[in-house]
């Protein structure tokens, strides 16, 4: 981790990071006094029936943000777009007036102690202050005051969570039911009744078509398209990549987004000023693969969030390193019947022979009780007198993958519900329709058991504890009845300073 912070790119991806993640999260700032005119809240909201300032909060988003930034490292430019940073914020404040109510105190002795033996402050294993106090002015841009409090707050909440589950037990019966549940498998013979048999049979006239369409116009929605141009630095695939060329690739691009960025050249001009070549994607749409750049999140969402002539600031791949611009957007429209014909088609024909489908597989259910009640046939035996084909299924537990059929919750809820022999009703799956019947069961190992139970133990007794805090957390969060005038100020499409 301290390799990567001193890296110059680095730090700038996690400043570029922490700038993206501050100024969005504080809609109301503007300048001062009118942010506190034409009526608008005087407060960041309230807990518990109590004001929460603007300044409270803030401290709060930055000590959330702060957190994330320990816990994630170097991944922190990649994780914090998924941040849900407002209501952690808040969640963070309730759990501290709650941590306050049952006077939970940290000493400055913990804090130190802890603050100590993080190794992200440590030189050779132990506490360097240059490199702490350099970090907190470079990375976390906070004073050892306000940084040693927010690890207070941190550590108080903690302990808060270490109360409300310290009591949380397994008993043997729970620890042996939930191995059973998760480790006996169960084996079955199926009939699958496909759609695709019936398709041939379906013929649609173009009225039908267009009433579908005016029912479903909706999933035949147009998604935005977007345009680029992209300057790109990739990653050599055919040579092992050193260190050392990864580090001048992204010097060089961070040269190049510096430049552009500070306006000392255009895109057009950074790319002839470092030699690179200048690519255009065409217009693609989101989850779309383009060209070389293949199948990128952090490339999409970049081109789809910034605006027609926006630049982008470095976009890291795994192939390498990105700098985008927005050429063109095309907006998100409902399409005409005439211009997406044969999609609206192929979806009426697939409604219509799944139906057909799930009828047919009725019948069969029907004809195959029928004979084993009056022909004393097998499921097997029955299905196959009706030129149907009976599959088996490999061994497979209540939540397990099954080959031929995927991911089928209610497959296998349907089979251990079953005894042996034991024929289910119409199960439906992703491809088409199962009638199944159980051929048995396979109990746990008991040696097996006894050889895994204590590290069974501790990974249950762990989720256990994450759902009672989970459950806990939420009658918390309800009790204290948030009023959140941040949420209230951003739809108004205010704006605010970073602190």
């Amino acid at each position: 981790m301290l390799q990567f912070l001193r890296r110059k790119g680095t730090i700038k991806k996690i400043m570029w990071a922490l700038a993206a993640i501050i100024v969005p999260a504080f809609v109301l700032w503007g300048a001062g006094s009118s942010i506190r005119s034409g009526g608008a809240p005087k407060y960041a909201g309230r807990i518990f029936g109590k004001k929460v300032s603007f300044s409270q909060y803030q401290a709060s988003l930055r000590a959330f943000r702060n957190q994330a930034l320990l816990i994630y490292g170097e991944e922190f430019s990649r994780v914090a777009e998924f941040l849900d940073l407002e209501k952690e914020a808040w969640v963070r404040l309730i759990l501290l007036y709650q941590a306050k109510k049952e006077k939970i105190k940290v000493s400055n002795k913990e804090v130190i102690a802890f603050i100590q033996n993080l190794p992200l402050f440590q030189k050779g294993d132990l506490f360097d202050q240059g490199r702490y106090s350099t970090l907190l002015d470079y990375a976390f841009r906070v004073s050892p005051r306000e940084f040693e409090e927010e690890i207070r707050e941190a550590l108080m909440i903690e302990e808060l969570k270490n109360k409300v589950i310290g009591k949380i037990s397994l008993t043997d019966e729970e620890i042996e039911n939930v191995y059973k549940n998760e480790n006996e498998k169960a084996s079955v013979s199926y009939v699958l009744i496909g759609p695709e048999k019936f398709q041939d049979q379906i013929h649609l006239s173009h009225e039908e078509l267009e009433d579908y369409h005016i029912i479903h116009r909706s999933e035949f929605k147009k998604p935005e398209q977007v345009n680029v141009q992209y300057i790109s630095l990739y990653f050599n695939e055919e040579e092992p990549l050193q260190d050392e060329l990864k580090v001048a690739l992204e010097d060089k691009i961070w040269q190049i987004s510096d430049d552009i960025q500070d306006g000392v050249v255009s895109f057009e001009e950074a790319a002839k000023k470092y030699e690179v070549q200048v690519k255009e994607t065409g217009f693609f749409a989101p989850q779309e693969a383009i060209g070389d750049i293949g199948l990128s999140y952090e490339f999409l969402n970049a081109a789809f969030s910034l605006k027609v002539g926006q630049v982008s600031k470095v976009i890291e791949t795994s192939k390498g390193y990105l700098i985008i611009k927005v050429q063109e957007k095309k907006e998100a429209y409902l399409a005409e019947l005439e211009e997406i014909k044969d999609k609206v088609e192929q979806a009426l024909i697939e409604q219509r022979s799944k139906a057909l489908a799930k009828d047919e597989a009725k019948n069969v259910l029907f004809q195959v009780k029928k004979m084993i009640d009056e022909e004393n046939l097998s499921f097997s035996k029955a299905v196959e007198k009706l030129n149907l084909t009976v599959q088996e299924t490999e061994e497979f537990t209540r939540s397990g993958y099954i080959s031929g059929i995927g991911q089928a919750p209610g497959f296998n809820q349907a089979a251990f519900g079953l005894e042996s022999g034991e024929m289910s009703e119409v199960i439906a799956v992703a491809g088409g329709y199962c009638i199944l019947s159980l051929k048995g069961i396979t109990p746990i190992e008991e040696e097996k058991f006894i050889e895994e139970r204590e590290d069974f133990t501790k990974a249950l007794l762990v989720r256990k504890k994450d759902i009672y805090y989970r459950i806990w957390l939420g009658k918390l969060e309800k009790q204290a009845k948030l009023i959140n005038n941040i949420a209230k100020l951003s739809a108004k499409g205010g704006k605010q300073q970073s602190p």
